[in-house]
């Protein structure tokens, strides 16, 4: 492909940022071979159509497994020679020059199956019968290199070695007859702008469409290591588009690592622990653990009627009046008693404001909106039902 910009080789710079962002050996090792592997690929194959790649592929798998003995060698050597001068772009002796060589860093224990097979091929003598042996298993090595990059597009198999800190997310969400999409999401964006409001069956907002929960009737969600500008050979690889001009994101987020199944039952599972450690928190307080299971049973059943909201307020109100030892109604268990206990419990002072602040809120949201009203925003009861359960966890815990 005539647009693909060839990078440079890892230098000595970036090897030492790699190591102050706490990268291992390894992992520069392995970041190393694969730039060099898809530099190769741009240098001498991009220029191929996919055509021309699948012939130079069966043409060098099958001298890869051609017979070779005396009576042959010459021709095989000629038939390589062929091979290297009509599918590669550049000639095989002027990839690296003497400069650049020795501008490479210098990392022990690389993969240097390309510069040692290179080094070989390059030096070889017809007159020195041992520099033949040499040049006959380097040259070997060589044509696998090749044979194995036109196989991968230049994508080095090692890519998959990265760390998972190095994934990005795709995200496909479809309801309505239309599918909305975000590409190459941090874990930290897919979290926040999708996982967390989905849980919470929030709205959410995606390419400038805000979703109503009630109408998301699929969600697909594809992972990737690749790094930007690997993308482009990941599409020739799967034959879809990625230029400048055009980028085919839904085929890109289809050819991804399908990871839906996983992350949203992992997120459900979180939950249920969440709403778990709970429960198992209030066995010892047997009237709010009822009021609370009844609260979750309707929750986890979808019924979102006021009395699940009531189940839980009561049921935090039970827990205040056990934990403080009287029978007052929640508001005035925040007016006499929530600071005293917290005191005892030598909480800071600032936390006990910001919990007052909350509950007192809290009781006015119930007051105004849920006792006088028997439709409640399912967006905002998610949210209720873990504002109450943390109040619960803390209280107890402390």
């Amino acid at each position: 492909m005539k647009n693909l910009q060839i990078p440079a080789t890892i230098d000595e710079e970036k090897l030492k940022s790699m190591l102050q962002d706490g990268k291992t050996q390894v992992e520069i090792q392995n970041e190393k071979a694969i730039s060099e592997y898809k530099n190769f690929y741009r240098t001498h194959l991009s220029h191929l159509s996919r055509a021309k790649r699948d012939e130079a592929l069966k043409q060098f798998t099958k001298i890869k497994y051609a017979k070779d003995d005396s009576k042959v060698i010459y021709s095989k050597q000629f038939e390589i020679d062929q091979l290297f001068s009509r599918y590669l772009k550049q000639p095989l002796k002027n990839i690296y020059d003497e400069d650049v060589k020795l501008a490479m860093p210098k990392i022990q224990h690389t993969d240097k199956l390309f510069d040692t097979a290179l080094a070989a091929y390059t030096t070889f003598s017809q007159h020195d019968a041992n520099q033949k042996a040499v040049k006959k298993e380097k040259q070997e090595k060589l044509i696998n290199y090749i044979e194995q990059c036109l196989r991968d597009y230049g994508l080095h198999p090692k890519i998959s070695n990265r760390s998972n800190n190095n994934k990005r997310y795709n995200l496909v969400i479809a309801g309505n007859g239309t599918k909305k999409y975000r590409i190459l999401l941090t874990w930290k964006e897919l979290d926040k702008d999708f996982l967390i409001k989905h849980s919470q069956k929030r709205f959410i907002t995606i390419q400038g469409t805000e979703i109503k929960p009630s109408d998301i009737q699929q969600v697909k969600i594809t992972s990737t290591k690749l790094k930007d500008d690997e993308i482009e050979l990941f599409g020739l690889k799967n034959d879809f588009e990625w230029k400048d001009d055009f980028k085919d994101e839904l085929a890109f987020i289809q050819c991804c690592k399908d990871e839906t199944d996983y992350i949203l039952n992992k997120q459900q599972r979180s939950i249920k622990a969440f709403y778990a450690e709970v429960q198992q928190l209030l066995q010892s307080y047997s009237d709010a653990h009822k009021s609370y299971s009844n609260a979750l049973s309707k929750l986890e059943s979808g019924i979102y009627e006021r009395n699940m909201l009531d189940d839980l307020r009561l049921s935090l109100e039970q827990l205040c009046k056990e934990l403080f030892e009287n029978n007052k109604s929640l508001e005035n268990q925040i007016k006499e008693f929530l600071g005293k206990y917290l005191k005892t419990k030598n909480v800071n002072p600032q936390i006990t404001n910001l919990l007052n602040q909350l509950i007192t809120f809290y009781t006015k949201y119930h007051n105004d909106y849920v006792k006088h009203n028997d439709k409640v925003n399912k967006s905002e009861v998610q949210f209720i039902f873990d504002l109450t359960s943390t109040f619960m966890i803390f209280l107890i815990s402390i």
